[in-house]
């Protein structure tokens, strides 16, 4: 199968991806929410690099 300049571009480059989400906040559930964050998700993205 013949690749296209795009394909090959697109391998030379360090594509990133950026993940966008939206989360509902339900009455009296401010918690925990914080709490499945604070236990699920990295600090910073220093520490995602770090774990790598």
């Amino acid at each position: 199968m013949r690749r296209s300049n795009m394909d090959k571009s697109i391998d030379d480059k360090q594509l990133k991806v950026i993940e966008l989400r939206q989360y509902t906040l339900h009455p009296h559930k401010r918690d925990v929410l914080i709490d499945l964050f604070d236990r699920e998700f990295a600090g910073t993205q220093d520490q995602l690099k770090r774990d790598k």
